[in-house]
């Protein structure tokens, strides 16, 4: 997971908080920020919270290449090559 390592990296920290039926919703949150995020996209949000455009660009342009080795690797696997 490429967010949380990011997000962790940038001292981010992961909480939970209990719904009324008790089940837990990720909340990830930065100590000396006082922001916080919660949801499927949390880490996400986390790792590109930042002012400077050149890092989110960054970060995103190494997740697609990350994605398209991904879809490289299993087309090998599928037909055989790899």
């Amino acid at each position: 997971m490429i967010w949380k390592l990011i997000a962790r990296a940038r001292g981010w920290e992961e909480a939970y908080d209990f719904d009324a039926d008790l089940s837990p919703n990720l909340v990830v949150w930065h100590p000396e920020l006082g922001v916080h995020y919660d949801g499927s996209d949390a880490w996400r949000s986390a790792a590109l919270h930042r002012d400077d455009p050149l890092i989110v660009v960054v970060i995103e342009l190494v997740s697609v290449l990350a994605f398209i080795a991904a879809v490289f690797v299993i087309d090998g696997i599928l037909s055989g090559r790899l």
